[in-house]
């Protein structure tokens, strides 16, 4: 909510269509992570109780993932100097920048769950294989197919 309204906050002062990316960006990672709930948590009776067990594995992600991209904030990323640029904050800026990485971050937290290991262990074994097995470029491929229909949203 809050990168949500500092992303609003930007109206007027940037143009639209940047400010329009940045928001579908967002909307992709909520409605990814929508997906994912309901196609993995189908006999969830108590939703409270379920946000409860994932929240601070997801938190504990995201921690990660903001140190990960403090360091690339320092390296000169175009794509979080492009966002910082814009006005965000370094924590909007990451989020933005990370949004497709996140949408993994629901597999990976129902995984330390489902087989007790840390989520730092998850995370680890997780970023080995993808490195070794391209998923950020398999990703990318995946991101870049054209969509012209929620249909076609759901089958990439």
């Amino acid at each position: 909510e809050a990168v949500w309204q500092e992303v609003e906050r930007l109206d007027n002062k940037q143009p639209a269509e940047q400010q329009l990316q940045v928001q579908l960006k967002l909307m992709r990672l909520g409605r990814r992570s929508t997906r994912w709930v309901i196609r993995n948590r189908r006999t969830c009776v108590n939703t409270e109780a379920e946000v409860n067990t994932l929240q601070p594995l997801l938190q504990q992600l995201l921690d990660t993932s903001i140190e990960f991209y403090s360091t690339r904030l320092d390296e000169g990323d175009s794509d979080m100097a492009g966002y910082r640029a814009m006005g965000l904050s370094d924590y909007a800026a990451m989020l933005v920048d990370s949004a497709n990485d996140l949408f993994f971050a629901f597999g990976m937290a129902d995984t330390s769950i489902r087989t007790g290991a840390s989520i730092e262990r998850v995370n680890e074994v997780y970023s080995g294989l993808g490195e070794l097995l391209h998923f950020e470029w398999f990703s990318q491929q995946i991101t870049a197919l054209p969509s012209a229909s929620r249909w076609e949203d759901f089958a990439r």
